[in-house]
């Protein structure tokens, strides 16, 4: 019997063989427009960590730009009988996170067109970092109007924060309505990934190098905990466990697709290579927070790989997967032993157990702890309309002078063989996301953010026809990241605000666009 003969008589290898041809097929193109809002998207998500995490004043100023012009391109037409802009625009006047994010940037418009303070100071270099150099003044401003402090742009103010809001809303209306094919979101869910394990790969190469500058070329300001491109680790795990979630995800989308198609292999491996590399990396950042959102990513998948296994009911699948399962664990403890301070890691943690096994804290977890306390008399002084976007490091002070926050505004220091001196700490994050929005924004505000969610959920429950453990894992990693906020400051960063956004809404959209749902798409562009 011929080969060709042996092939068509095992219907396996027939339907291999099939599916194996329809993927030669040319499959629907990705028009022009929506590779231009791939790449926009791809760049918006991707250059702002090497741009040592984004916190400063221009690197925010470029990704404005960036997610303003990935948006405005979506409406630009083709030639002079092109529809699809009018479309476009149709789809994002249906989209409810559209109205509620329009709403959320009119009302700090409104606050920051309405300040009823404005910081003065002295004409000093570092003046806002100096004790007695600068003050808040009353100014004349519409009381029952939302209100916020008027202050330099280049550290934070209202204006500021608006630009801060516009670029996450705005990557996430560009997504909803300019990707229209599966290929678009795995496009853009591979790049996020890859980016992820390169910021990965060259944090622990700096630790292997022992590099004493940012990407060994920045200077490292004193007291501050670096890891990968960003200054702040803690900034750099948050970046970092979202990217884990993706590759995980995408492992669960080739696999699925795999089977379907009964072909032997698929990118898989090569996505827990990525998963792997980012969890080293997250160990070796030391970052308490991080570490537990990224455990409960990896908690999470191994419940829904198990359950696949499971599902399939094949012996072979489960001896794949128990194989599979103990080398990984195998090269991810031989990585930990070589790349991660694993006597450091455990001693971080250890700081929160007392003597007797309970929960004890740090003078870090102390002072956060402090600092929720000042913030909630902060809120409650302008608890319905906030004290304006950009404003908490501001007003913050008058509450960290008060005598029973008195650790937050000095400390006292000893020396064995100096002179006694007084140490003076400036607070810009409520390390807490959730109570500082709450705090800026007021109740009014929330309500707006409390929407935005909202509607993300209610838009994931309608398309629940189509979930799968791809998008499960995706939606795990904004949860944690949400989690994450109620007690540090990870969404203040703007790369890591961006990327939780992005992710979410790609999730969404890649349910919407699952074959079992699919219909005439009214948006798809022929060219």
């Amino acid at each position: 019997m011929s080969e060709t003969q042996r092939h068509s008589a095992d219907p396996v290898e027939a339907f291999r063989r099939r599916s194996q041809g329809s993927r030669r097929r040319p499959s629907t193109p990705i028009p022009g427009r929506e590779w231009r809002t791939i790449a926009g998207l791809a760049l918006l998500v991707t250059v702002g960590p090497w741009m040592l995490g984004s916190m400063k004043m221009w690197p925010q100023i470029a990704l404005f730009a960036i997610s303003l012009l990935t948006f405005l391109q979506l409406f630009i037409p083709a030639h002079g009988r092109d529809e699809i802009p009018r479309r476009l625009l149709g789809k994002l006047l249906r989209f409810p996170v559209f109205w509620l994010g329009l709403a959320l940037l009119v009302y700090i418009f409104i606050q920051a067109l309405n300040p009823s303070l404005k910081v003065v100071h002295k004409d000093i270099p570092d003046w806002v970092i100096r004790e007695g150099t600068w003050m808040m003044v009353p100014v004349k401003h519409i009381d029952w109007l939302p209100t916020s402090v008027e202050a330099p742009f280049r550290y934070m103010n209202a204006w500021r924060s608006l630009m801060l809001w516009a670029m996450p809303l705005l990557a996430m209306w560009t997504a909803w309505i300019g990707l229209s094919n599966r290929r678009s979101v795995v496009i853009l869910l591979w790049i996020i990934g890859l980016n992820g394990a390169a910021l990965g790969l060259v944090g622990l190469a700096q630790q292997l190098t022992g590099a004493e500058l940012l990407l060994w070329n920045f200077e490292i300001p004193k007291h501050v905990l670096p890891f990968s491109s960003f200054y702040y680790r803690n900034h750099a795990a948050a970046y970092l466990y979202p990217t884990l979630g993706v590759c995980l995800s995408l492992f669960f989308y080739y696999q699925g697709r795999a089977r379907r198609r009964m072909q032997r292999s698929h990118p898989g491996i090569m996505l827990l290579l990525l998963a792997l590399t980012i969890s080293v990396a997250l160990f070796a950042s030391s970052s308490r927070g991080g570490i537990l959102m990224g455990g409960v990513l990896l908690g999470v998948f191994a419940l829904l790989y198990l359950l696949s296994v499971l599902r399939s009911r094949s012996l072979r699948v489960a001896l794949e997967a128990g194989v599979l399962g103990l080398v990984l664990c195998g090269v991810g403890y031989l990585a930990m032993m070589r790349f991660v301070d694993v006597e450091s890691v455990k001693g971080r943690f250890e700081e929160f157990v007392g003597e007797e096994g309970k929960l004890a804290g740090d003078k870090s977890s102390d002072l956060r702890v402090m600092i929720w306390k000042a913030t909630y008399d902060m809120y409650k002084e302008h608890p319905w309309l906030g004290w304006g976007g950009g404003s908490y490091r501001w007003a913050f002070r008058n509450y960290q002078l008060k005598p029973e926050y008195e650790q937050l505004w000095r400390t006292y220091i000893v020396p064995k063989r100096s002179p006694p001196f007084y140490v003076y700490y400036s607070i810009k994050y409520a390390h807490s996301d959730l109570l500082q929005y709450l705090t800026e924004l007021g109740v009014a505000g929330g309500a707006l953010l409390a929407g935005l969610t909202l509607s993300w959920i209610g838009l994931a429950i309608y398309y629940i026809r189509a979930l799968d453990s791809e998008h499960v894992m995706l939606f795990v990693g904004g949860i944690v990241a949400l989690a994450h906020a109620s007690f540090e400051f990870n969404l203040s960063n703007p790369t890591v605000l961006i990327l939780v956004s992005l992710i979410v809404a790609l999730g969404v959209t890649w349910m919407k666009l699952a074959p079992c749902l699919r219909q005439p798409d009214d948006n798809t562009e022929t060219a």
